[in-house]
């Protein structure tokens, strides 16, 4: 017994896992993730006395999938990139992207145009600067992707724990300047330290500050 598309023997892959259950008599094909490129027709072939009969389907994936990075935790203040792929057979008419239910304006993602039935969204956004723009820690990213047939929506969750010092450079033109540093994390820091170089310039013990300001 044997799967098969375009009369290539399908394999394992982090795509798709073949098995062989009761006692041989099944073989099974698992789609582990949304890969518009397998969709196509596929048959099952199975031999037996000298003779081979076979059924064929035809996969075509729908839905919505969010590549985000590896670590969900965001330790550091920098711009990530979060990519949506849409698959819809069903026209897809425009992908949009919400943090937290509020909605991304679109000048902060690029969709591509609607291609061999796929769609993709790609967003470059600063978490630690969203934990602050939206007053939570925990930032839930979803892509939504409004076809003919309805919508079709998938999310990553993202937690933040890091800093950001304001200004990130400072010119000093005259004799007034401030740093600050805010402390961007559900866990309440024991201290939050300013150094120049390895010389401590301020800190602060409370276990309920946020920022230290010089």
């Amino acid at each position: 017994k044997q799967w098969y598309q375009r009369r290539v023997a399908v394999e394992s892959s982090e795509s798709q896992k073949v098995d062989t259950v009761t006692a041989n008599e099944e073989i099974t094909l698992t789609s582990l993730k949304l890969d518009p490129e397998l969709d196509g027709t596929y048959s099952c072939q199975a031999t037996a006395y000298g003779a081979t009969i076979s059924q064929n389907m035809i996969l075509a994936h729908t839905g919505v999938s969010i590549s985000a990075p590896d670590n969900i935790i965001i330790r550091t203040s920098e711009v990530i990139t979060l990519k949506c792929l849409a698959a819809s057979r069903a026209r897809i008419g425009k992908v949009r992207w919400s943090i937290n239910g509020n909605r991304v304006p679109s000048l902060k993602y690029v969709n591509s145009d609607y291609l061999d039935f796929k769609m993709t969204s790609t967003l470059e956004t600063n978490p630690v600067d969203d934990a602050l723009a939206y007053g939570s820690k925990i930032l839930d990213y979803e892509c939504v992707a409004a076809t003919t047939a309805g919508l079709f929506t998938d999310d990553v969750e993202l937690n933040v724990h890091s800093l950001q010092l304001t200004p990130s450079n400072v010119v000093a033109l005259d004799q007034t300047w401030s740093l600050t540093c805010t402390v961007v994390s559900n866990i309440k820091p024991t201290a939050v330290i300013m150094k120049k170089g390895d010389v401590e310039l301020k800190k602060e013990k409370s276990t309920d500050c946020d920022s230290a300001l010089i």
